[in-house]
């Protein structure tokens, strides 16, 4: 079965071209966002592949949901995804959608696992490092997780970049047990 991501593409690139062409990147994020609030409800969460619901029961509900705030083409976009089974994707849709804006506007988000938190001096030093090197604009979205060890490891668009002693110590056990 084809990962989240590759069937949530499709859409999240339509949703983008229409809202660039549109001229509505921000309406579309701030939507975006609040279907995905929607769909991450545990009571909508456990709903999912309920044989009770139909397509259009999905699209009516984050749009009843949503109270009003969707224009006609949002909610013409959430029937189209509902009618193919894709409502458990929005989260995964409003992530494609957003790195596709981040591109067109010349930004990365980077996402950054510490044992530690950073202090500002840190995070200004390693966005400078990594603006250098994706030769972008980047925006550090920092998570403290002490299995880290120490060190780092971030998550840029496509990259993965391990630099924890953790991964550094598995890296060492699979060489030692080969």
């Amino acid at each position: 079965m084809a990962g989240h991501s590759t069937l949530a593409r499709p859409y999240a690139k339509a949703a983008f071209d229409h809202a660039r062409e549109k001229g509505e990147l921000q309406y579309w994020s701030d939507m975006l966002a609040l279907a995905a609030a929607i769909g991450s409800d545990d009571v909508v969460r456990q709903a999912y592949g309920h044989p009770a619901m139909k397509p259009s029961d999905w699209a009516d509900l984050f749009l009843s949901v949503g109270g009003g705030e969707f224009s006609e083409d949002f909610g013409n976009f959430l029937r189209l995804v509902a009618e193919n089974g894709r409502i458990p994707l929005i989260e995964e849709i409003r992530s494609l959608f957003e790195q596709f804006r981040a591109e067109e506007e010349g930004k990365l988000e980077v996402r950054v696992i510490t044992a530690v938190p950073l202090n500002d001096e840190q995070r200004d030093r390693l966005a400078k490092v990594l603006e250098k090197r994706f030769e972008k604009s980047i925006e550090l979205e920092c998570h403290v997780d002490p299995e880290v060890l120490g060190g780092a490891v971030l998550h840029a668009g496509d990259y993965l970049i391990d630099g924890s002693l953790r991964g550094k110590l598995g890296r060492m056990a699979a060489v030692l047990t080969e």
